[in-house]
């Protein structure tokens, strides 16, 4: 299980940092992931900001980026990672363009050498290539999706090749869509078979799943496992009982059926 917050940058804090929280997190098996993200408008008063649109401001440019330097690293043993959406080949490196895009590979590659000694690992969100579409496969490059995730945990290795705390992925958010240009069915047949492509590929070190249940303002998606209503797809069972060992019997598939061992897949 993972525990999921979101937060922005907090307020100057006076005295030390807080605790961080008891060990009894781990003892229970939960992993804490806050997903840090959006400039306060108290850190972006000295700078011009033209937003996207009306209500974008959070995305604009920092004061001084120090900032949210010296806050993301105040938990010593937190792992940070830098979040990228499916475009991650050089093809999608756009500058020039009204609505301007950088590759994954362009993003790591300018981290890597601005950022030192520091530490840090990909959170990367694997969707297939059409959002509303549930088909994803091996020939999706230059977007990485789950039917091509060796290629990205590949060419973490190879470029980096003296940075092993980079060869480590999260999934942190990806979902396959139940609505239109697909189908509830098709839904839980494609996340039976995300689970079969991220346990067969090595260094992946966790996997969530964006959203439990749908939103109506995710324009038109039906990601959720569950309904808008709360009532539960068939994708639900898929996702919630494909690992279940400790159960007896156990109900495990989609590629779990090996557990405690996992099988490599192309």
């Amino acid at each position: 299980m993972r525990a999921t917050s979101v937060s922005t940058w907090p307020a100057r804090r006076r005295g030390p940092p807080p605790a961080p929280p008891g060990p009894e997190w781990s003892d229970r098996g939960l992993v804490i992931t806050a997903i840090v993200y959006g400039t306060p408008p108290w850190a972006r008063q000295g700078r011009p900001c033209s937003p996207a649109s009306p209500g974008f401001e959070i995305f604009c440019v920092p004061d001084d980026p120090a900032d949210f330097g010296r806050f993301a690293v105040e938990q010593a043993t937190a792992k940070v990672l830098t979040s990228l959406d499916h475009h991650f080949g050089r093809e999608f490196d756009r500058p020039a363009e009204h609505n301007a895009t950088l590759s994954g590979m362009t993003v790591l590659e300018g981290l890597n050498a601005r950022v030192g000694p520091c530490r840090w690992q990909v959170a990367y969100h694997p969707y297939p290539p059409n959002l509303f579409s549930s088909a994803f496969s091996a020939d999706d490059y230059p977007e990485i999706t789950y039917g091509n995730l060796g290629i990205l945990l590949g060419w973490l290795r190879q470029r980096f090749p003296d940075r092993p705390h980079a060869w480590t992925v999260q999934l942190t958010e990806s979902g396959i869509n139940s609505g239109q240009q697909s189908h509830e069915t098709d839904q839980a047949n494609i996340v039976c078979w995300s689970l079969h492509n991220v346990l067969g590929t090595p260094g992946i070190e966790s996997h969530i799943y964006h959203r439990m249940q749908d939103n109506p303002n995710e324009g038109g998606l039906q990601l959720g496992l569950r309904r808008a209503d709360g009532s539960a797809k068939p994708s639900w069972a898929t996702w919630a009982l494909a690992n279940r060992n400790d159960l007896s019997p156990a109900q495990l598939s989609c590629e779990f059926e090996h557990l405690p061992y996992t099988v490599l897949v192309r």
